[in-house]
């Protein structure tokens, strides 16, 4: 009894973790230019946004700037949780943030916004781990390469 119990809790932990989010990086954990580039390319849409709203079934967006993608200004974007790598912002991150998004098919065969939590989407306001100083940096680096690539004029000071 006591051996099938345990074989059966195995499998459990087993199963469960191969449904986990593995990400080689958290992009924004460690920002270099590298990263900034590939997901550049890899990525649908790059925006800034102003956090709207957060709930238990979808998150939303205020589009302020457009890099990449077929958004526009002032729209109001809905995102949602589809796998276990997608992104969730916190409620308490409000102000701007710069997002990294891509397109995913739903059952309907819809297009559904989601961004990694992997990737470099974040608050601009609330950096995950940087000091001020960091996040400050990072930022102008990061806006700068985004107007080149881009061929954009933004001009966001945090």
């Amino acid at each position: 009894m006591k051996t099938t119990i345990l074989v059966f809790l195995m499998i459990i932990g087993l199963s469960s973790e191969s449904f986990a989010c593995e990400c080689n990086k958290l992009i924004w954990a460690e920002w270099n230019k590298e990263d900034v580039k590939e997901s550049m390319e890899f990525n649908d849409v790059i925006f800034i946004a102003e956090l709207v709203s957060v709930n238990k079934d979808y998150y939303e967006f205020k589009v302020l700037e457009v890099f990449k993608g077929k958004l526009k200004k002032n729209e109001i974007i809905k995102g949602f949780y589809l796998t276990s790598c997608s992104g969730w912002p916190k409620k308490q991150r409000t102000g701007e943030w710069i997002f990294y998004g891509h397109y995913e098919q739903d059952e309907n065969d819809e297009k559904i916004l989601n961004y990694s939590q992997c990737g470099p989407t974040r608050s601009l306001c609330h950096p995950p781990i940087y000091t001020k100083e960091q996040n400050i940096e990072y930022w102008n680096t990061e806006l700068e390469m985004l107007n080149n690539k881009f061929n954009k004029k933004v001009n966001l000071k945090l």
